[in-house]
């Protein structure tokens, strides 16, 4: 049995008393009133102990956070160093068909020439081959570079995709995580008493923190409520009083006193 249920039975033994006639006192059994008492004293360090234990589970929880916390930018470290070799090897591919395409132009002006040189001593059906030729050559080098560009874009339209798909699905599951801790703390509030509420609270915060990724706000320790020590009052003694006026005045030492001033 907890503390509130010992108290509730306290409670209910004094709303039961009998009351005194004409005041607002009751009478109850001294006996079951200091049982009580002592069955609530007894009650009391266990709730200590629970709050302390909320406490200390705290550190493991901000551990376990900041453990998950660094797994994620490790993951995004490595996801930025292959989409990094990615972007490497899409700038070696547009340098090499950059390289493919001046070979082609170097080659179709090399024939160009020829076909000058020699159209005066070829017949009319080789030069119509060569300009056929330099036509496969330029439309297979420009639909090669086409395509290598197409692909290219297609392969960072997906990855983009899927970057933005598991942030938002990361997303998702922090908004879960979050509203699934606030609803068990909720409850945990609903059935503590107000020294369980800041314990609860302060895991709540922890818990919190851990999952954003930030660190946890530093929990203070209750004060100890001191019971306040009893005040000893002096027992004043009775003094006699003499019926002369003139008991108490010390007449020997007045003419002395006298005579020193004069």
């Amino acid at each position: 049995m907890d503390v509130h249920a010992k108290l509730d039975e306290l409670t209910a033994l004094i709303d039961n008393a009998r009351a005194m006639p004409m005041s607002a006192s009751c009478v109850v059994n001294r006996g079951e009133v200091l049982a009580y008492i002592d069955e609530i004293r007894g009650l009391l360090p266990a709730e200590f102990d629970e709050a302390q234990r909320v406490l200390d589970d705290k550190g493991a929880v901000i551990a376990e956070g900041h453990a998950e916390a660094a797994r994620i930018v490790e993951a995004a470290k490595a996801e930025r160093t292959r989409l990094i070799a990615r972007a490497e090897i899409m700038r070696d591919a547009s340098k090499e068909a950059e390289e493919l395409r001046a070979t082609a132009v170097a080659d179709a002006e090399r024939m160009r020439l020829e076909i000058q040189h020699r159209k005066k001593h070829s017949p009319v059906k080789a030069v119509a081959g060569v300009t056929a030729v330099l036509v496969l050559i330029g439309g297979g080098v420009g639909y090669k570079m086409y395509s290598d560009h197409q692909h290219e874009m297609a392969v960072a339209r997906a990855e983009k995709e899927r970057v933005e798909a598991e942030a938002r699905k990361a997303k998702a599951e922090l908004e879960a995580a979050l509203a699934n801790l606030k609803k068990e703390t909720d409850s945990r509030l609903a059935l503590a008493d107000e020294k369980q509420k800041a314990a609860i609270r302060a895991e709540y915060e922890a818990r919190k923190a851990a999952l954003e990724g930030r660190s946890a706000p530093k929990v203070h320790k209750a004060a100890v409520v001191e019971e306040p020590k009893a005040v000893t009052v002096p027992t004043m003694q009775k003094r006699k009083i003499s019926d002369n006026p003139l008991d108490g005045l010390d007449l020997d030492e007045a003419p002395s006193s006298s005579k020193k001033k004069k």
